[in-house]
């Protein structure tokens, strides 16, 4: 239940790459990074570079009323307040004929810009972009909402596991050992 006056904000985690990240491998802007509507050209191919296919973390705060999206704690890209700004939204296809929306953003106190893909880039794979548009409505915010989470994500706390014996024969070593819940544990 919400107190009147009260203010709702939201904090989630979204995984943009540096713009500089997809570039051009065909076309007419050959050697050039994703860029915004209007710079970048329809029918030039992107491909993620090797390398560089590491997303930036970014727990990005939100509230109704507001403008936009900002930086919710200091990171790598830039501090607690700084505001995100809706750059464009491009289309890409890749020869499968697989869509990916990609919303660019600006990060307002650096200048940087930032690709937020909507799905997976798989790297070494070709896209061609299909279409650009600016988005200076509030429909970005939909799609900006679509590809983040809610943070922060709780971590499991790791079991420990004691010695184990059947019907006095050891099976496993007399210390303790640290179970995580991803992978497999054998005991011989």
């Amino acid at each position: 239940m919400q107190i009147p006056g009260e203010q709702i904000s939201y904090v989630r985690r979204i995984e943009p790459f540096d713009a500089r990240a997809l570039n051009v491998s065909m076309g007419v802007c050959m050697g050039e990074a994703l860029d915004l509507p209007g710079i970048s050209r329809i029918g030039d191919i992107y491909r993620l570079l090797p390398g560089t296919g590491a997303a930036l973390p970014l727990p990005v705060r939100m509230q109704p009323g507001t403008p936009g999206p900002v930086i919710a704690r200091d990171t790598a890209l830039g501090s607690e307040g700084d505001r995100l700004i809706p750059a464009g939204r491009h289309l890409l296809m890749s020869q499968s004929g697989a869509e990916i929306a990609v919303l660019m953003i600006r990060h307002a106190a650096s200048g940087r810009l930032l690709a937020l893909p909507l799905a997976p880039v798989p790297p070494r794979t070709d896209f061609t972009l299909i279409a650009s548009e600016e988005r200076v409505d509030g429909g970005w915010m939909r799609d900006f909402l679509h590809v983040s989470r809610v943070v922060p994500e709780p971590r499991p706390a790791p079991l420990t596991l004691g010695p184990l014996t059947d019907a006095g024969t050891k099976v496993a070593p007399t210390a303790p050992q640290v179970l995580r819940r991803h992978g497999l544990a054998r005991h011989r």
